[in-house]
């Protein structure tokens, strides 16, 4: 049962995830966030991936595998339009 609420938790934030991909493929310009929060918090969701393979948890592996993805497109996504942006 834990799994299964875990897992539910990791979907709802790579859902919010995809919901800031979005947001910065309209918008085009980062504002008000810095890229490390989320750096963070992909290194975390690296070793996640490993931890709960490793407890046999793998509703929550795979929701890990969707929010480390959508992370890391984040995470491109900010320096793409920094380094952009910086150019103009």
């Amino acid at each position: 049962m834990e799994d299964i609420i875990n897992s539910f938790f990791e979907f709802s934030m790579f859902v919010a995830s995809i919901m800031n991909i979005i947001k910065i493929l309209e918008e085009k310009v980062i504002k008000g966030f810095h890229w490390a929060t989320v750096g963070i918090a992909s290194l975390w969701g690296f070793w996640n991936l490993h931890y709960y393979s490793s407890l046999d948890q793998w509703w929550s592996f795979y929701a890990g595998i969707l929010l480390v993805i959508s992370n890391s497109i984040w995470l491109r996504l900010v320096f793409y339009y920094a380094k952009r942006n910086a150019q103009s």
